[in-house]
């Protein structure tokens, strides 16, 4: 990787870890409220198996984690590196953290079909 490659991932790699911990936790509250809330009889027995449903949604899920949060702190950095010197370092924080999680919320829809398609 080149000094400039490096120096963009280091400047957006704040707003890819926010983007990574935002995406990552929404996800992870959907593959655990649709793992409990299974389509079993109540009884002894129904849900016997939710951990490793749970976890295996859960790791099933990192890589589109990784993946989303690796293009976004590319991005997050060449903006940064455009935009500090415009409107300052305060403004551009602010704008690339709000730019943030719009892009969890634009984007959570395309993570969940992914990850439910490469489960099947």
């Amino acid at each position: 990787m080149t000094a400039m490659g490096a120096g963009i991932f280091r400047r957006g790699m704040k707003f890819g870890a926010l983007y990574a911990v935002v995406l990552g936790l929404s996800m992870s509250f959907v593959i655990f409220i649709g793992s409990v809330i299974g389509d079993c009889d109540p009884g002894p027995g129904c849900h016997d198996n939710d951990a490793a449903v749970i976890g295996r949604g859960i790791l099933s899920a990192m890589p589109i984690i990784a993946l989303f949060s690796t293009l976004l702190c590319a991005g997050a950095g060449s903006a940064r590196r455009f935009l500090d010197d415009r409107i300052g370092l305060h403004a551009t924080a602010w704008l690339l953290g709000g730019l943030t999680v719009a892009a969890v919320w634009a984007s959570f829809d395309l993570a969940m079909t992914l990850h439910l398609w490469l489960q099947t």
